[in-house]
Formats: C-alpha cells, sequence, structure tokens
C-alpha cells in the first residue's frame, strides 16, 4: 500500500491535554480499507479500532499501552491488557494490526525475551551502555540474574560503523547469532541478532528506514492451509526456492510457531528422526543455509541486511518484527478464544476462518508434527463452525447458516450436525427441493462410506420437509 492511501485520523484525547513532541505515529492496518495513521502528539491519547478503544501513555521516550473495552489485544502472540510498545512493535487487534512507527530518525534498543525482562525495552543512542548484575560498576543495562556477571559486556556506538558488543566476563558467556563471543573479543551488532547473555535472551533492534519505503515492504505473509504459499515483501516465493522438502518443512514448522521460538534439538528430531545425530546435523546446517538464502533472493534491497530467520545457540524463529498473517495461527487463535456471548466481532472472524479454510494443513507433509497439527486443526475449524453455527441459527440469520453449513460439508461431508443446520436453513427459505436432495445425497454417502443411518433430529427435519411439500 503506497503512503497516498493513508489517511490521518483524528484522535481522541485521554484525561492529559499536554502536548508532545516527538516523531511517533500509530499505524492502524486495516483488513478491510486504508491504513489510518495518527500522530502520538499528546501524553495520553486514547483510539478506537473497531470498537477496541485502546489508551497510549507517552512519557520519557517511552511508549505505553492498556485496552480500555473491546475485543482481545495481541502482542507477540499472546492476549495482552497492557504493557510497553516499542518502535516497530505490533498490536493485533482481531484482523487488525497497530505498529508504533518513529517517521524520524532509525531507533535502535534490546529487547528482552527471557523471565523476569520479557518485552522490557532498553533504547540505545550514542556513548557506551555497559551490561551487568548491579554491583560497583554502574550499569546502564542492569540485569539482576545469577547467570549474569557484574561487568558481563558493554555495547556501544561506533558512528558509521553502528553498534558494537565487547565480552568482559570470563566466567559466563555471551552468544551472538548463536556463536560464542568470548572475553575481550568484539562484535558487530546487526538488526534482528539475538544475544544471550548468560541465559537470558535479547534481540537487537536498528531498523533502516528510508523515505521510499512502508511497513508493509516488510511483511511476511503465510498460508498453509490446503498447501504452503508464502508471501515476503509482496512477492510470492515460487516452490523451486525450497530446493529439497526438507526445507520447506523447516520453514512450515517455524512458521507455525509464529515468531516463537523452536528448539533446534525438536528440529532435528522432527526432521530427520531416522538420521544419526551427525548426518542429523549436517542436514541441519544445510537446510537452514538454502531457507535462509531462499528468503534474502526474494526481498526488497532495504531487507537485504534484515535476518528472517533468526538462531540462537539453541533455538530458531521467524523474525517477529517481519510477522503479519498465518492463516493457520488465524485459525488456532479463534478457535482457543472464549467470545461473549453477543460478540460479532468474534463471529465475523470465525466466519472467515471458516469460509477460507482452503484445505488441510500441509497435507503433502507426512512428518509426526505436521500430522499431529493437521489433526488439531481439522478439529479446531469443525469446532468453530459448530459454535458460529449454534449463534447464527439462534439469531434466525437462515443465509449465513445456509452459507457457512455448506462450507462445512465442502471440508467433511460426514458432519450429520452441518447437514441439519443446513436443512433447516433450507426449510426456513421455503427452498425444500434442496432440502430433500441434500438429505438423500448425503444419506447415501454415509451409508456407503461409513456404514450408518442419519440422526434422528436428521430423520425428523426430513418428515417435516415433506410434510410441507
Amino acid at each position: 500500500m503506497s503512503e497516498s492511501t493513508d489517511e490521518t485520523v483524528p484522535v481522541h484525547r485521554g484525561q492529559s491535554d499536554d502536548a508532545v513532541q516527538t516523531s511517533l505515529e500509530l499505524r492502524v492496518r486495516y483488513s478491510d480499507r486504508p491504513r489510518q495513521v495518527a500522530p502520538l502528539n499528546r501524553a495520553v491519547l486514547e483510539h478506537s479500532v473497531d470498537g477496541t478503544l485502546l489508551r497510549f501513555t507517552y512519557d520519557q521516550g517511552r511508549v505505553r499501552f492498556r485496552r480500555l473495552s473491546g475485543s482481545k489485544v495481541y502482542k507477540d502472540g499472546l492476549a495482552v491488557e497492557s504493557g510497553a510498545l516499542e518502535v516497530g512493535g505490533v498490536l493485533e487487534v482481531g484482523d487488525h494490526r497497530v505498529l508504533l512507527w518513529d517517521a524520524g530518525h532509525p531507533v535502535a534498543y534490546l529487547k528482552g525475551y527471557s523471565p523476569p525482562y520479557s518485552n522490557e525495552i532498553w533504547p540505545l543512542g550514542p556513548g557506551h551502555y555497559p551490561v551487568g548484575r548491579p554491583g560497583k560498576r554502574a550499569n546502564a543495562i542492569q540485569l539482576d540474574h545469577p547467570t549474569v556477571s557484574r561487568q558481563h559486556a558493554t555495547i556501544f556506538f561506533e558512528g558509521e560503523g553502528g553498534y558494537q558488543i565487547q565480552a568482559e566476563s570470563a566466567t559466563n558467556p555471551i552468544y551472538l547469532r548463536g556463536e560464542e563471543v568470548r572475553a575481550g573479543s568484539t562484535r558487530e551488532l546487526r538488526h534482528g541478532d539475538l544475544l544471550e547473555l548468560g541465559e537470558l535472551v535479547f534481540r537487537f533492534h536498528q531498523p533502516e528506514r528510508s523515505p521510499a519505503s512502508s511497513e508493509e515492504d516488510t511483511w511476511l505473509r503465510v498460508r498453509s492451509l490446503g498447501g504452503l504459499t508464502v508471501k515476503l515483501a509482496g512477492s510470492v516465493l515460487p516452490d523451486r526456492a525450497w530446493k529439497t522438502q526438507y526445507v520447506k518443512w523447516m520453514f512450515a514448522h517455524l512458521a507455525y510457531q509464529w515468531g516463537a521460538p523452536l528448539g533446534i534439538e525438536v528440529l532435528l528430531e522432527e526432521l530427520w528422526p531416522d538420521s544419526d545425530p551427525a548426518r542429523a546435523r549436517k542436514n541441519f546446517n544445510y537446510s537452514l543455509s538454502v531457507l535462509r538464502s531462499a528468503l534474502r533472493e526474494h526481498v526488497s534491497e532495504s531487507l537485504k541486511s534484515t535476518d528472517i530467520v533468526l538462531r540462537s545457540s539453541s533455538t530458531l524463529q521467524l523474525n517477529p518484527d517481519l510477522l503479519d498473517r498465518h492463516d493457520a495461527v488465524f485459525l488456532h487463535r479463534l478457535a482457543r478464544a472464549r467470545p461473549a456471548e453477543d460478540d460479532r466481532e468474534w463471529e465475523q472472524a470465525a466466519r472467515t476462518a471458516v469460509l477460507e479454510y482452503a484445505g488441510p494443513f500441509l497435507p503433502e507433509c507426512y512428518l509426526d508434527w505436521a500430522v499431529a497439527a493437521r489433526q488439531t486443526l481439522e478439529l479446531q475449524v469443525m469446532d468453530l463452525a459448530r459454535s458460529l453455527l449454534t449463534r447464527l441459527a439462534a439469531r434466525q440469520e437462515w443465509d449465513a447458516v445456509i452459507t457457512v453449513g455448506s462450507q462445512v460439508l465442502q471440508i467433511d461431508r460426514h458432519q450429520q450436525w452441518a447437514c441439519l443446520q443446513v436443512m433447516r436453513g433450507l426449510r426456513q427459505r421455503a427452498r425444500l427441493s434442496e432440502a430433500l436432495r441434500l438429505f438423500e445425497r448425503s444419506r447415501g454417502l454415509w451409508l456407503e462410506e461409513l456404514g450408518i443411518e442419519p440422526e434422528a433430529e436428521l430423520v425428523s427435519e426430513h418428515e417435516q420437509i415433506l410434510g410441507l411439500l
């Protein structure tokens, strides 16, 4: 989406009317209309995203958010009520996304991934940033953890050379991009790098922004229901880019985690269960190299230096900054939600998920993890559809009942409860002949393929329709 389609919208102010001067702005990407931009020009402001009211608070360069009302809000895949929102951070509200954007200069920062520092942000500017446990030294980044030394490391800015980190502890290790940095050594920090200090994991951010680029240039979209399709920075990856099926399944497994870390040992066991450890490790290293090359080859120049797959000494994950939408993850989250009795937003999302269900998860993959995920998602889409149909029928929205129920029968023609709902909808719409044809066709299939007769409710509905002719 180009900048010309943005809409600058008025913002509801909170109790504070204090003006602030920042280059920060909220960018709201809707699934069904142009993106909206709201400048963060007040110490407290409130913004509504399709009925979900969010409050944003700005204080000394930091932004916090709180959900005041409306549907659930997700951050990093977890439902949250409040928290810090860093530059580049994304909140998901239904099928919409709220991104905190810096329209000025790039911002560098360190983000924590391990308790008790999960999602904590340390902004980085010019100068030196000593890192360590509380002690005699005044550490700019203070980490109270037994695996962190009092003088563990120093992060510093080298002008045009960017940021560097120097390891200082001889007893507690530093790992950068999965490789150990020995005491006294210095390494360059690159945007997206995973950094391990003792047993704590962090990620270094220094996104490059150019006036001609927009956040849409970085989005990763995945469809894995009915087959794997990957769209990165507006381009669809051709199937030949994977080179081998194992490269494809490695990406699919990481995409199913959707930004969460996945243990390398788990991948070795699940992708190469019958290989000896040395052969499995060799296959892993080759597949990861091919995967990274394939992804980098199909991105814009602005992303060439960004790691799309992040590696620590023991985990892999897709870069959370780049994630937009994965149909399987979207379905999984909806199925686990507990919506209110009259949650129309959930119903609309559930209807979209059911009607867009394109088939089983990774139908060509028969590895154990994929088979288990496939079975889970098939059960979830049925449960989702059944709950949705119950709500629609209770409100006598018969056209929607017919549409959703027919889709369920396309997915699995043996679901008698869906056939019953469709027949009721057809009866209510006086489409009696269609209802009878559906019953006879379905009855024949159930007898031939499963050896079962229609349930009593279906027989009763059939007799009621016959009585109306």
